[in-house]
C-alpha cells in the first residue's frame, strides 16, 4: 500500500478504513476535494475524518474542473514528501 503516495477524491463518499493501519494510511495520502460554496482550498471538516478542502464549486459536475490545479498541486507536494 505504501507505494501510492497520494489519492485525490473529488466530491465522493469514502470510509476512513476498517483497521487502524488503514485509517492512518488513508489519513496520510487521501485528500477529498469536496463540492462546496466555500473558496477553493478552504479546509472542510468531514464526519469521516478524511482530509478535505473545498473544490471551489458547489456543483458536483463542475467540482473536478474547478479544482484541477489544486489537485495537481496536491500530487506534486505529496510526490516530494
Amino acid at each position: 500500500m505504501r507505494r501510492v503516495k497520494a489519492i485525490a477524491c473529488v466530491d465522493m463518499t469514502m470510509e476512513p478504513g476498517k483497521t487502524l493501519e488503514q485509517q492512518h494510511y488513508i489519513k496520510d495520502v487521501v485528500m477529498q476535494f469536496q463540492a462546496s460554496k466555500e473558496a477553493l482550498g478552504t479546509p472542510i471538516i468531514l464526519e469521516s475524518g478524511i482530509n478535505a478542502v473545498s473544490a471551489g464549486h458547489d456543483d458536483h459536475d463542475y467540482a473536478p474542473g474547478a479544482a484541477i490545479d489544486l489537485i495537481f498541486n496536491f500530487f506534486n507536494i505529496m510526490a516530494c514528501s
